[in-house]
């Protein structure tokens, strides 16, 4: 959801469907902005023209253009095999430049709002398993958790994790 008051733009991934950009207020139709199964979406906070989309297994897209336009930002590491179908992404509550992306590692973008498919960086170690969900403190800004196998996981350091400190 945009953040300015009075705004109503928002963003929704819809299986089978793609991801629409609603930008009218009231009941209405949206528009198609990105393909496919949408997935997760996430509306940059202080930059509400910077927008994420992204569809089944590990394709992300970015508009900064107020969503008219999207840009290929998916992870070149990744491939189907090392994702869910509709795969978690969370934007930091504490610095909406940084993304967070699952897959049987997690994975984080410090810079966003620039750049190509390139500037991903491994923040776990192997899972042993698909992260199903990821969750950041609002309160403590470098405190991630997340989910995968059947258990929960906290990393106190995520904004700066690597795999080699895990």
């Amino acid at each position: 959801v945009d953040p300015r008051p009075g705004n109503p733009i928002l963003l929704g991934g819809t299986q089978d469907n793609g991801t629409h950009k609603l930008s009218s207020a009231g009941l209405g139709a949206g528009d198609r902005v990105t393909g496919a199964d949408g997935g997760f979406c996430a509306i940059d906070y202080n930059d509400p023209d910077t927008m994420y989309t992204t569809f089944q297994y590990q394709s992300m897209f970015r508009s900064r253009d107020g969503g008219n336009n999207f840009a290929n930002i998916t992870n070149t590491a990744l491939g189907q095999n090392d994702v869910l179908f509709i795969n978690p992404m969370e934007m930091d509550p504490n610095n909406p430049l940084r993304l967070y992306m699952a897959s049987d590692r997690l994975w984080r973008r410090n810079n966003a709002a620039s750049g190509g498919p390139g500037g991903w960086s491994q923040a776990t170690v192997n899972m042993g398993g698909n992260i199903t969900a990821i969750a950041l403190s609002q309160s403590d800004p470098n405190l991630l958790y997340f989910g995968a196998s059947g258990s929960v996981y906290r990393l106190p350091d995520a904004h700066i994790s690597n795999f080699n400190s895990q």
